[in-house]
């Protein structure tokens, strides 16, 4: 599988668009929220931080994909971070 930003191998488990600090409901680890990742990609969102445009940008898909009843709380998590 490749990553849909750099298209380099992913790197190990998912990463969660909507962090466990950000949304705290119990569908949180569905697909919808799980993103596969390269290893630079994972490493810039939690540790360098140089390229916001990632961690936004994995946000809108994951918000893209949601069809559940918390739509409105994942659209204030994300304007935050635009």
């Amino acid at each position: 599988m490749k990553c849909p930003f750099d298209n380099n191998l992913v790197y190990g488990k998912p990463h969660h668009a909507f962090f466990k600090s950000e949304y705290f409901e119990d569908d949180r680890d569905e697909d919808w929220n799980l993103i596969g990742l390269c290893y630079d990609c994972h490493n810039d969102i939690h540790h360098t931080g140089k390229n916001k445009r990632i961690e936004i940008r994995c946000k809108m898909i994951a918000y893209n994909r949601y069809k559940g009843k918390h739509k409105e709380e994942l659209k204030k998590i994300l304007r935050r971070k635009l």
